[in-house]
Formats: structure tokens, C-alpha cells, sequence
């Protein structure tokens, strides 16, 4: 790729999503010589302008510019959103989760790991009475925390001493207090997200916790229910069932890696793609799993280590691998074409089925005229 093709990361908001996709890249690429410009407003002058998924500037990108768009984690929650999903050249998703769920809008599109620029540190892991669990993202995820975790730390922390530190924006989101674990051996402790001092309550702990499924209600009842009559798929009351977002991601573990934790994580497509079971990190789903992986861990000094090393030299990895890709990317990137009426029609029937599902009319009417009528958006 010619490194004098000019490159346009624009976002006015500082937000965790933009600080990776836009203001980290920004200097990813600009340590690599490339022509790059962050937050100019002369739209018209660059090849390639990296924008978010809910920029509020973008019916006005789009307008102004004939730079090929590349948006960074895409949304589907406004129409404009849709909109930029449909007209950008290429999407940056977080995981395969998410791409996946955006092919509806557009087919090109390349998994970004999303993971935090910070310090790689080196942590030495002891023998110690006291274990200090670490967990840090949205409050959504503790709302959510399944009742097998709550029950295995509650259990561990009746024979051992163990300190949970839980990181997140407190200020927004309130304090959390529904679904935590409680025992008279267990100290929980509540950390209001700041990015000047969240590394170092993360680097001061043991064991990094990943939780991300979501509840499902009458789970017995539900895998009943949905049981498809007249096949012969041998459905069984222990069958798994799970839920989770489509923009789930393993942006949370990278940051335990990076800082030499290691981890035990729910077992979401883009976490197991990150964690190879037992070599670094755990996953796990019911309780006694939860119990033995944390009791492992606690117990185990030596082990520790060696997950945490092999983790933060995957994550060293990926993130490698996947800035190559994406300037592979941009170098054979065309400007996107306005679609052909077959074409149309082919995305309409993908989104058909899901949009019916949600009985939501007014999102599939949108879709349909956002594709018909790209050519004027």
C-alpha cells in the first residue's frame, strides 16, 4: 500500500470504543509512516476516513466525501446507523460475533480486535493467603453474572481469603447489587472506572474473571419448548443453551493478558478463539468448573504464570497479524459500488426472516429503502 495515500481517523468523543478503533489506530498507523491526519474537518481531501459506527457526522462524510469509509465497530440501533452499515466501504468488527450479524449489511468486513493499546508488564506470581479476583467493563456483565460464579467464589472464599475487585463506571451506571456473590470470607470492593487508575487495581490482582453470558429465564422449560417436532436429534434436558450480544468480544481478557493475569472466561466464539483451554487461560460454564479453575489458579502460583504468559503472547500475536491484514485490506480496496437489483433483493431476504422475528416493521421497511435508494443517501 503507497504509505502517501492520506488517512483520516475522525472522532470527536472520547470513548472506549473510540480510543481503540480511532485515536489508538491513529498512531498504530502513523508509527508505521503512513500519511495520517486525526479529527480534520475538510472531509474531501483523504483516500480513506476511519469513522465510528455512531458518528453523528456521518450523513455528512458520506456527502462530502469520495474517500473510501471504513467504520469501526458498526451499530444497527438508528437509522443512520443502518444507513453507515450499508454505504461503508469496509466494516472493523470486534469478534466474529458481530461479523456474523452484520453480513446482513454488508459483506465486506474484517474482525479488528479491539483490544486496548497499553503497557505490556511482567507481574510475579506467589504462593499467598490472600487472592485478589479481578473483574472490569460494563456493569452490564455483573447485572448479568450467572449464579454458577456467584456460587463458586462464595463457596471458595469459606476456605479461602479472597478479595473481589470489581472496576466500572459507577458515576453512569450506579452501584451494582443485584446477582454478586456474599460470604462472610469474602471482601467485595467496588472501583469507579477512571483510565489513569484502572491498570493499576487490574495489576494488583491474582486472577482476571471474563463473564459473558446473559441470564435465560426457565432454561428447562425454554429447551423444551424449543424443540423442533420431527427431527431425530436426539434433544436431551442437559442440552446447552446460551445467549449472548452480538458485539461480544475478548477485548476484556486482552487486557488481563497484556498486564500478566490470567483468566477464566465464559465460553463465548471469539473468547475460545483467544483462550486455548487449560494452556491460557480457563473456560467455563457451570459451577463446579468455575470452583475448580479459580481453586486452580489460587492454588497454584506456578500455573498461573505459564497461562498468563501464553496469553499475553497470543494477544501479541493476533494483534499483529490482524494490522497486517488490515493494511493488506486497504491496498485492494475498492470504493463500493451501488448495488444491483438482484443484489437488493438478496439482503432484503437475509434480513427478512430476523426482522420478522423481532415483529419490528418499521426497521425492515427502513432496510429495504436504505437499499433501494443508497444511491441518494
Amino acid at each position: 500500500m503507497n504509505i502517501k495515500k492520506k488517512i483520516l481517523f475522525y472522532c470527536k468523543k472520547q470513548t472506549a470504543g473510540s480510543k481503540v478503533c480511532i485515536f489508538d489506530m491513529y498512531k498504530k498507523f502513523k508509527d508505521l509512516n503512513f500519511y495520517t491526519f486525526l479529527n480534520k474537518e475538510d472531509f474531501d481531501s483523504y483516500d480513506f476516513i476511519f469513522i465510528m459506527g455512531n458518528e453523528d457526522k456521518s450523513c455528512k462524510i458520506l456527502k462530502n466525501s469520495k474517500a473510501k469509509i471504513i467504520v469501526c465497530d458498526p451499530k444497527q440501533t438508528s437509522i443512520n446507523s443502518i444507513k453507515l452499515s450499508c454505504r461503508a466501504d469496509l466494516l472493523l468488527v470486534s469478534s466474529i460475533e458481530q461479523r456474523d450479524d452484520f453480513l446482513k449489511f454488508n459483506e465486506n468486513i474484517i474482525v479488528w480486535p479491539m483490544f486496548p493499546h497499553i503497557k505490556l508488564k511482567e507481574k510475579k506470581h506467589t504462593k499467598k493467603n490472600n487472592i485478589t479476583i479481578v473483574y472490569h467493563g460494563n456493569k452490564v456483565h455483573l447485572e448479568a453474572l450467572s449464579p454458577d460464579i456467584k456460587n463458586a467464589i462464595e463457596r471458595i472464599s469459606r476456605k479461602k481469603k479472597i478479595k473481589l475487585k470489581l472496576i466500572y463506571n459507577i458515576k453512569k451506571l450506579g452501584f451494582q447489587k443485584k446477582s454478586l456473590p456474599k460470604s462472610t470470607g469474602l471482601v467485595v470492593e467496588h472501583i469507579q472506572w477512571n483510565e489513569n487508575n484502572f491498570l493499576k487495581h487490574i495489576y494488583s490482582g491474582d486472577i482476571g474473571i471474563v463473564p459473558n453470558l446473559l441470564p435465560i429465564k426457565e432454561k428447562q422449560y425454554i429447551l423444551k419448548k424449543s424443540e423442533v417436532r420431527g427431527l431425530n436429534v436426539n434433544y436431551e434436558p442437559f442440552d446447552y443453551l446460551v445467549r449472548y450480544k452480538c458485539s461480544s468480544n475478548p477485548g476484556r481478557i486482552s487486557v488481563f493478558g497484556k498486564l500478566d493475569l490470567p483468566v477464566i472466561a465464559e465460553p463465548t466464539p471469539s473468547n475460545c478463539q483467544i483462550i486455548d483451554d487449560s494452556s491460557s487461560g480457563f473456560l467455563c460454564i457451570s459451577e463446579i468448573s468455575w470452583h475448580n479453575c479459580i481453586l486452580e489458579l489460587i492454588e497454584n502460583p506456578k500455573l498461573r504464570k505459564s497461562m498468563s504468559k501464553n496469553l499475553k503472547k497470543k494477544i501479541i500475536s493476533v494483534e499483529k497479524q490482524a494490522l497486517k491484514k488490515l493494511v493488506f485490506n486497504l491496498a485492494t480496496l475498492k470504493k463500493k459500488e451501488l448495488l444491483s437489483i438482484d443484489l437488493i433483493n438478496e439482503k432484503i431476504n437475509q434480513t427478512k426472516d430476523l426482522l420478522k422475528i423481532n415483529n419490528d416493521k418499521n426497521i425492515f421497511k427502513i432496510v429495504k429503502k436504505i437499499l433501494l435508494n443508497e444511491q441518494n443517501l
